[in-house]
């Protein structure tokens, strides 16, 4: 085989090895100790409001949701934002939003919101996504926004933020503001996520996470 014939080759395989190295829409990202779990909804948050607990997650998603959709959301000004209040990356946001919300909202269909009120309205959109490896919620959208967006969706509960990061073993209670609305929502759905693999196949539904 002459010398040609050999770059040739590796021309040709090299789309192939960068492509196999680019992440796929459904990865998880890894949160800031490692794992892939950001916060978590808790078995004592989840019964106050009526939902399932399971740990919160964050997939590098497409245009519609996930990391790469809060990238490029509002033609990267919402990611200038983010910035704008020392977040050095979309993931570090997301981590101290759902580790330190002190509101969880009603969101759009199913979803739930999450807001960090002190410094502004740092709001995450989540959405459970069942799986048979275990249960978690997807962040679909997040951003800063104002109070009159905010203030549009239902509060379900609120919490005092501790600085540090929420885990089923040292939650906060969460006050119940409105026990009628959130035992409308998914009522009885309170069962404890077993999550903890890292590769999880996951049907998802609906998600258009602009937001």
């Amino acid at each position: 085989m002459s010398y040609e014939d050999i770059n040739k080759l590796i021309r040709e395989k090299e789309p192939l090895v960068c492509a196999a190295a680019q992440p796929k829409e459904t990865d998880f990202v890894k949160a800031g100790d490692g794992t892939y779990d950001f916060g978590h909804i808790t078995p004592e948050i989840g019964q106050a409001i009526g939902r399932q607990s399971a740990p919160i997650r964050l997939e590098e998603g497409n245009n519609d949701y996930g990391k790469h959709h809060i990238d490029i959301a509002d033609d990267g000004k919402r990611l200038e934002k983010i910035k704008k209040e020392g977040y050095e990356t979309t993931a570090e946001f997301i981590q101290d939003v759902a580790s330190n919300y002190t509101e969880i909202r009603k969101s759009h269909g199913s979803r739930l919101m999450l807001v960090k009120k002190n410094g502004g309205n740092k709001v995450l959109a989540i959405q459970l996504s069942p799986n048979a490896d275990g249960d978690y919620y997807n962040v679909i959208t997040g951003g800063i926004f104002n109070s009159n967006y905010v203030n549009k969706f239902t509060l379900l509960g609120g919490r005092c933020t501790t600085n540090l990061p929420v885990r089923p073993e040292q939650s906060n209670p969460l006050f119940d503001a409105n026990a009628d609305k959130a035992q409308d929502i998914n009522a009885g759905r309170t069962g404890q996520s077993n999550a903890t693999t890292s590769t999880i196949s996951k049907p998802r539904g609906d998600v258009n996470g602009k937001g």
